[in-house]
């Protein structure tokens, strides 16, 4: 996913890490975002009077803490420039940039207007002595300071990002405790049925102690029938024994 599209529209204290020419350069938010100027529109960088603006926008603003507020859309597309303005000290920029010529209000939609045509040759509400600092400075143009206090950068992002964090636990332990619910609903369920199988399997244990008894019995019954049997052959063949000696006699 593209880093720019996590970034919700709202005011942002940035360090601007860059200036690319006089309506778009990089800021910290803290992630690196590059930013077009919304509302204006500069001297493309490849005229004199580009090179100059883009000058005048560096000292302004590049290597410095700054406001920014974040504006929907994008220039070029999900992942081109985010769409912002920039403050310093509580002065918007752009629109010190148009009061000083910098620049003309511009929306970026429709027919571009006159003065954005004929920009590069308007004139610059600068003195002498400002347009001279500012050629000096694109002649040696400073290096970018970089951040120190970044524990001030650290702080607004916690403070912006724990109502996330907690939204985010909130939502997992919510699940979580769904899981466990079902997971416990599950264990009951399965507990009931142990239950019920054990209780199946304790009658039919039983039924089956019931049977056993009943062929012990029948067991049993059978050896004493069995015994009357041998006694009544025993007397049976004592009777035919004791005939067949009387029949002898009578002969």
């Amino acid at each position: 996913m593209n880093t720019l599209t996590l970034l919700p529209i709202g005011n942002y204290d940035v360090f601007v890490s860059k200036v690319h020419d006089g309506d778009s350069y990089h800021a910290l938010v803290p992630v690196d975002v590059p930013i077009r100027s919304d509302g204006i529109q500069a001297a493309e960088l490849k005229t004199d009077k580009g090179k100059l603006v883009a000058a005048w926008l560096k000292d302004r603003i590049e290597g410095k803490w700054c406001q920014l507020s974040l504006r929907a859309g994008y220039k070029y597309g999900a992942n081109g420039e985010r769409m912002g303005v920039v403050s310093i000290d509580g002065v918007d920029v752009c629109q010190e940039m148009i009061d000083k010529g910098l620049a003309v209000a511009w929306t970026g939609r429709g027919p571009r207007p006159v003065g954005a045509i004929q920009i590069e040759e308007t004139d610059m509400a600068w003195t002498p002595d400002e347009e001279a600092a500012i050629r000096k400075l694109l002649a040696n143009p400073p290096t970018p300071a970089i951040p120190t206090d970044w524990g001030k950068l650290i702080d607004k992002w916690l403070v912006r990002l724990t109502p996330v964090f907690l939204a985010v636990l909130a939502y997992f332990g919510i699940n979580i405790q769904k899981d466990a619910n079902n997971a416990s609903a599950h264990a009951q369920t399965a507990n009931a049925q142990v239950q019920e199988d054990h209780k199946a399997i304790t009658g039919n244990t039983a039924e089956i102690a019931v049977v056993a008894q009943h062929a012990e019995l029948a067991h049993e019954t059978a050896k004493v029938n069995a015994q009357e049997i041998k006694k009544v052959d025993a007397t049976l063949k004592a009777g035919i024994e004791a005939g067949r000696k009387q029949a002898e006699k009578d002969e």
